[in-house]
């Protein structure tokens, strides 16, 4: 039941984040709100499948962590507003966030995937199971989270959460890339922003899937 009412508050929060951005779809809101639609209909589809069971704390905070990115984006859109006044909407800029800002983002990124690694590796140790390379902590860890309901209480919730910084990190990062490279068609100079992908993709394997 709660998956549902998940479902409808995300499509319904789509719609709001779609208005909002006065229908910019490139918007990181926009599509990190889509991006969870979609993944939680994949859930809803293959719910007896995957015999999916949706906790309210679960649903509290995944709704809370959308909103407020939402509002966040909102805000920083607003402040800006004063600087671009009078700049043509089909007119594209680059973007060019502070250098030292972003390398501490990207710092920040590679140390929520360590910190995210290491309670993997706990669950794995918690159950019993042994792995000598990072191939078999994610098979054992896949195992565990397709045939164990445990795995996300054993997992630190803060440390869980904060890793949401990574998948956040980039959908900005490929904003901002495709943004430029509309711009300057140059890839080496945009090259930087393609890093926090990089980081996303060991981190989505790692997980096992569970985003």
């Amino acid at each position: 039941m709660l998956l549902n009412f998940l479902f409808i508050s995300i499509f319904l929060l789509i719609i709001i984040t779609f208005i909002l951005f006065e229908g910019d779809f490139f918007q990181p809101a926009v599509i990190l709100t889509i991006a969870y639609f979609i993944s939680i209909a994949s859930a809803l589809v293959n719910r007896n499948v995957w015999g999916t069971e949706l906790h309210f704390k679960t649903f509290y905070l995944i709704l809370l962590g959308v909103a407020t990115f939402v509002i966040v984006s909102l805000l920083t859109k607003l402040s800006y507003r004063p600087k671009v006044e009078g700049i043509s909407h089909e007119e594209l800029k680059e973007i060019n966030p502070s250098k030292i800002i972003y390398v501490i983002l990207l710092t920040l990124n590679l140390v929520m995937l360590f910190l995210y690694i290491r309670e993997i590796q706990k669950v794995v140790l918690f159950s019993g199971r042994s792995f000598s390379n990072i191939t078999d902590l994610i098979s054992n860890y896949r195992y565990l989270s397709y045939y164990s309901n445990e795995v996300e209480n054993r997992v630190s919730g803060m440390i869980n959460q904060l890793s949401k910084i990574i998948p956040a990190t980039t959908l900005i990062s490929l904003y901002i890339f495709m943004n430029n490279y509309f711009i300057t068609k140059q890839i080496k100079k945009n090259f930087i922003y393609l890093i926090p992908i990089a980081i996303f993709f060991v981190y989505a394997i790692i997980s096992g899937g569970r985003l």
